[in-house]
């Protein structure tokens, strides 16, 4: 079940890839965030499917988007 879990994860970020491709040739700031959050997102992902828990990244995240928004934490 788990590696069935992984496929369909593997394969959604690769059909990600695949339909945006064309439109990140040009852009390389773009291209590098998009694999930065594809990336984070597989990681995010994988852990998740794994049950591997790991507070103090998601906490660091958290609080990243949370000053990128303008909330105080």
């Amino acid at each position: 079940m788990i590696v069935f879990q992984l496929f369909l994860l593997a394969s959604a970020a690769f059909l990600i890839y695949i339909s945006q491709r064309k439109k990140l040739t040009g852009d390389k700031k773009m291209s590098i965030l998009f694999f930065t959050i594809l990336g984070i997102g597989l990681f995010y992902g994988s852990t998740y499917i794994l049950q591997i828990d790991i507070p103090s990244f998601a906490n660091k995240m958290t609080s990243i988007v949370k000053s990128l928004q303008g909330i105080k934490t």
